[in-house]
């Protein structure tokens, strides 16, 4: 049985004993490894592993590449904001960024639909962040690289109305920086939630001691098939 989804929205079925079980091997063959994010590495980061695995085959990418730019918040998966960039430039070939000096200083996105229509993301300013409170949180770098942060925004705003396939339903790491209690009130839920799934794992691997785990290579060659 390979470990692939069968359309561009399904991930594993994790209902299937059989599909689950390879799941978990794949899964413990990166937790062993020493390279991988330390959310990852070990016992502790097995639940983890099974996470990023299914949503790397949700989004046809690599599991390492999805472990590599998730970033951790109040328990919950967001994307580091350079790979939200990377991802639209995948999707638009000509995409750039519009920068004036009203408002504060503002940005947004500007790129070329597929049918050769102009699209154009929402301003972000300085002004918005200031009001938004972005701006005043302690260790906000929009203190610090307002230029950058304000590229990193429209990027993530872009991509919520023009390309929202390419995050999946996640925010980017400094949406959820700057809005620390909405994303803080369902840590506690999440970590309920990522405890049954390493009760779960444990107890699949006590009940499958015999299978051996599957290596690296075996893992990143499921992959790719």
């Amino acid at each position: 049985m390979e470990l692939q989804k069968h359309n561009p929205n399904q991930g594993v079925d994790l209902m299937n004993p059989d599909t689950f079980n390879q799941l978990q091997r794949a899964a413990k063959a990166f937790s062993s490894s020493t390279i991988v994010p330390k959310e990852y590495q070990g016992d502790q980061g097995l639940s983890n592993c099974i996470v990023a695995i299914d949503m790397a085959l949700r989004m046809n990418l690599s599991p390492t590449m999805v472990m590599q730019n998730l970033y951790i918040v109040h328990g919950r998966p967001t994307w580091k904001a350079e790979f939200v960039i990377s991802r639209l430039h995948s999707k638009y070939t000509d995409l750039d960024f519009e920068q004036d000096n009203q408002d504060g200083g503002r940005c947004r996105v500007v790129a070329t639909k597929a049918d050769g229509t102009k699209v154009s993301g929402t301003w972000v300013s300085m002004n918005l962040a200031k009001s938004e409170g972005w701006a005043s949180r302690n260790g906000s770098k929009w203190k610090t690289m307002p230029e950058q942060m304000l590229m990193y925004r429209a990027a993530t705003f872009f991509a919520r109305i023009y390309a929202p396939e390419l995050l999946n339903g996640v925010a980017d790491q400094y949406e959820a920086l700057d809005a620390p209690e909405s994303y803080a009130r369902e840590s506690a839920d999440i970590q309920r939630l990522n405890d049954l799934a390493a009760d779960a794992v444990q107890v699949d691997q006590d009940n499958q001691d015999d299978d051996p785990p599957m290596t690296m290579a075996e893992a990143l060659a499921d992959d790719i098939d």
